[in-house]
């Protein structure tokens, strides 16, 4: 009788131990905020910050530094490196076109860079640069002022760049790949030679072309201006 006793008084103990301490704060049980965060009841679904859409792709890199579309200056590009052609004409065949260097003062002007001097004289490895004026007033600026808005190339010759030129995807991309990325295009069209997707469309388009064995072969992107 009396050891059913004890077992009773035990219980009855341990229970109101147990209740004395559901009232206490958490600080008096070992549990501080960051010890409950550390063991979340939910956890919560894990975003990608690094998930680029590839349609909206706004910035290349060349020789290790980014060039970014509305933001980088000609100053900035040449800087790098890159043998820079700018002129007066965007027709490769015009045999009259006039060349600027950075200091002069022009109201229209195109870029073409080139890995070095050689290459340019060979037209070997060029890749367009589309620049625009530094504020959307019409008038003369100096070349070097001016802001880099879009890129455009043949992707065998910025595979001649090798690593000194990339964009935020590869150039080994496939249609199905873009699609999957980037999702609906504005236009997708087949030709004989050649699938074209376009996202947005317009001169602000940005623009993928493969081959019947769905290689890329050429890329045209563009500033996202509102």
């Amino acid at each position: 009788m009396r050891e059913l006793k004890k077992i009773t008084s035990l219980i009855l103990a341990g229970s109101m131990a147990l209740f004395f301490c559901s009232c206490l704060p958490l600080d008096h049980l070992g549990l501080k905020g960051s010890d409950l965060t550390r063991y979340p009841r939910k956890v919560a679904a894990k975003v990608d910050n690094n998930f680029i859409k590839w349609c909206d792709c706004s910035r290349f890199y060349l020789y290790g530094h980014e060039i970014v579309f509305g933001q980088t200056t000609v100053q900035e590009l040449y800087d790098t490196g890159a043998y820079c052609v700018f002129y007066d004409y965007a027709d490769d065949e015009c045999l009259n076109k006039t060349y600027f260097t950075l200091e002069d003062e022009v109201s229209t002007v195109y870029c073409k860079i080139y890995p070095d001097e050689a290459s340019a004289e060979l037209e070997f490895a060029k890749i367009g640069i589309g620049i625009r004026s530094p504020v959307n007033i019409r008038g003369k600026y100096k070349v070097k002022d001016w802001i880099i808005n879009s890129v455009g190339f043949y992707t065998v010759n910025a595979s001649v760049w090798g690593d000194n030129f990339a964009l935020d995807f590869p150039l080994t991309i496939t249609p199905a790949e873009l699609l999957e990325n980037s999702g609906e295009p504005y236009r997708m069209e087949t030709f004989t030679s050649c699938l074209q997707i376009e996202y947005y469309g317009g001169i602000r388009g940005q623009f993928f072309e493969f081959d019947k064995r769905d290689k890329l072969t050429f890329v045209d992107l563009n500033e996202r201006r509102e």
